[in-house]
């Protein structure tokens, strides 16, 4: 019964994630449209990998943990260099870019974090439950 409770706030997570996964791609990224799906799918797998507790599952839902987090790290990346360029195409140096890219970032990092709490929470919770 202990493993229900942590699935079910995964699989609840999901809309969440959904719904922060759609506001906070932006076009430019690698993929934006595959982008958008990718992390609500990984986190359902996770949940299901949490739920079953065989070793196959929990292997997908590893597996769905480090697709989630490349999906994170690409949608940060994406934005954070988007932002570098639009700062060095109003002339300012790449030092002076980067910390002008880092400022405007801001509004978006509780977006960030939003995507980073189930992926901290379920690999915390498959590390401790192995």
């Amino acid at each position: 019964m202990s493993r229900v409770g942590p699935a079910a706030l995964c699989l609840l997570y999901v809309p969440v994630l959904a719904w922060v996964s759609l506001v906070a791609t932006p076009a430019y990224v690698l993929f934006p449209w595959l982008s958008v799906f990718v992390a609500p799918v990984a986190l359902a797998v996770v949940a299901l990998g949490v739920l079953l507790n065989t070793r196959t599952a929990r292997a997908t839902a590893w597996a769905a943990l480090g697709v989630l987090a490349l999906w994170l790290v690409e949608n940060v990346g994406a934005i954070f260099w988007h932002l570098v360029g639009w700062e060095q195409r109003q002339g300012a140096p790449l030092g002076d870019a980067v910390v002008g890219a880092l400022g405007e970032s801001v509004p978006r990092v509780p977006y960030w974090l939003a995507a980073l709490l189930p992926l901290c929470a379920a690999s915390v919770y498959l590390w401790r439950s192995r």
